[in-house]
């Protein structure tokens, strides 16, 4: 019938459609007037009228069919196995992540109860696990490391009282620098987090001088704890207070600093200034008060001090004798630390360097699988159903999910899987585990069969190795989104002629596996897709 394409889609759009009609008006009434022209049985598709020729109606059925059927398949995914559907949630920029989490798993409990009974909805990636465990973490060592700081302060000072002083400018410089991350809309993460737990050594420091300083002149001048406050924190004031602005002034440029290490830094260098700064106040107030009132006065006047004595005369006799042999020997002691100096040139350049940390043990990581160009959906589904029985296999693999196909441009020959393993807890050292296997009556049981998630990856690669016609890679799944490239490694390779190129990036790739320590190299350049091409007739096309 020589009709065109876009003359049957006019056609089915403009009939399958509900179209107002006016209105109808009677002598007391009136009623809109609306046309039913949507289609809900397909078959009626088929006696749709598209045109006329000649006086006779062509239909739908006279040039095709309609039929109920779904769009070609183009992916597949499957958990452990079972045919799955995935659904991939991602927040908005600015978002909080964990407030996005918690409301979207309020929404898919209501959605659960709406499913049929042979439907499961599992969640299998949820990145606040990582945000709620990281913190859990930091406030464990916050807490340790505030205990610990309050026992070497009991420790040298063998004061209770004197270490119930010090141990509150802890938690009063911590909660005092919430009120500042609140007004600066900033987050409890694991950037301010981190910072407030190395601070609690830092914040402690001036309420120690202050009050070992007020405590002096208590024990050593017999002067009462009142006055002694006012006088002990008058004379070392000037030196607190320079002592602490000097670390102000290394932390609050870390806050500045350009590209994206400033965006990461700016809350970690403004949340440990802030917490310098509170802690001097707490030192210069709270901390002489606290003294004031809780210090006992010495009623025995003797020149005896208790606190030089035992242990702690002898380590003030040799701290003495070792500051009088330095001064005597300057040289000598100005070339021992000019050498020390030195000798950070040649460790700084064994250390190892990397912009972000990429080697995490986060129990989770991705595999990702490449088939030759052309290869089909079928073809590359079975493969990644023998790929996966080998990564269940894999000892300490909990669950893998798959996914075959619907890569960039509907690539049917890729195939990724998500690969989650035991929890840290049940496969790494740590003191939980320990503590339970103490109560078993096995202590020995925390030292055997542990593993990290890099021997898991090692082994996967290994076995991953025999598929000698797919190209693999295991990579950690990634902790921070910051765009660039999904390598640590890229070369990027230019000229005026795509085959010389591919033939160098492909010599490249190869020479790349001789070197030790890289693994997965792989090119993105691909050239050998096959293709049906059509020649058209131009003559007939235009008839």
């Amino acid at each position: 019938y020589r009709i065109p394409i876009s003359t049957v889609r006019s056609a089915i759009a403009n009939q399958n459609t509900n179209v107002p009609g006016g209105n109808v008006t009677t002598n007391v009434r009136e009623q809109t007037l609306r046309t039913m022209g949507r289609i809900t049985d397909p078959k009626e598709f088929n006696e749709l009228v598209i045109t006329t020729i000649n006086g006779m109606p062509i239909k739908i059925k006279d040039i095709g069919r309609a039929e109920d059927g779904t769009k070609e398949q183009r992916s597949v995914s499957r958990l452990n196995g079972i045919p799955t559907v995935s659904l991939e949630v991602r927040r908005q920029s600015g978002s909080n992540t964990v407030a996005v989490i918690e409301a979207a798993k309020a929404n898919l409990e209501r959605v659960k109860g709406q499913l049929p009974a042979d439907v499961k909805l599992e969640i299998i990636r949820d990145q606040s696990r990582y945000i709620y465990t990281a913190l859990a973490e930091i406030n464990l060592h916050l807490i340790l490391g505030s205990i610990l700081a309050c026992l070497v302060v009991l420790a040298f000072m063998r004061s209770l009282r004197s270490t119930i002083i010090a141990g509150i400018a802890i938690p009063a410089s911590v909660v005092s620098t919430f009120g500042m991350m609140w007004a600066l809309n900033f987050t409890l993460n694991s950037v301010t987090m981190l910072a407030l737990v190395l601070m609690v050594g830092i914040v402690i420091d001036d309420a120690i001088v202050v009050l070992e300083n007020i405590f002096r002149f208590v024990e050593e001048k017999k002067i009462a704890p009142f006055e002694a406050a006012r006088l002990a924190t008058a004379e070392i004031g000037l030196a607190v207070m320079a002592t602490t602005l000097s670390l102000v002034v290394i932390f609050v440029p870390v806050s500045f600093m350009s590209s994206i290490s400033g965006r990461f830094l700016y809350q970690f260098g403004i949340t440990a200034a802030v917490a310098v700064m509170v802690s001097l106040l707490v030192s210069f107030t709270l901390t002489p008060m606290m003294s004031a009132r809780l210090l006992s006065a010495i009623k025995n006047h003797t020149n005896k001090v208790a606190s030089r004595g035992g242990l702690y005369g002898w380590l003030d006799w040799a701290y003495v004798k070792t500051l009088t042999l330095a001064m005597r020997h300057r040289l000598i002691v100005i070339t021992i630390a000019l050498a020390v100096i030195a000798s950070s040139v040649p460790l700084y350049r064994l250390v190892k360097q990397e912009y972000i940390p990429t080697d995490v043990d986060e129990a989770e990581f991705d595999v990702n699988v490449n088939a030759p160009e052309g290869a089909s959906l079928a073809a590359m589904d079975e493969a990644m159903q023998l790929i996966e029985k080998d990564i269940q296999t894999t000892p300490g693999v909990v669950f893998v999910l798959s996914t075959t196909g619907g890569g960039f441009i509907s690539g049917v020959n890729q195939g990724s899987a998500y690969v989650r393993i035991e929890p840290h807890q049940k496969r790494t050292f740590s003191f939980t585990r320990l503590w339970g296997a103490l109560l078993e009556g096995d202590p020995g049981k925390v030292l055997r069969g542990n593993y990290s998630q890099r021997d898991v990856m090692g082994e996967v690669r290994s076995r991953l190795r025999k598929y000698k016609s797919l190209r693999s890679s295991v990579r950690n799944a990634p902790s921070f989104n910051i765009g660039g490239g999904n390598f640590e490694i890229d070369f990027v390779i230019r000229g005026p002629e795509l085959e010389a190129l591919a033939t160098y990036a492909e010599t490249l790739r190869k020479k790349s596996e001789e070197i030790g320590g890289i693994v997965d190299s792989d090119t993105t350049i691909k050239l050998d897709k096959p293709e049906l091409r059509v020649e058209i007739d131009r003559e007939r096309a235009a008839d």
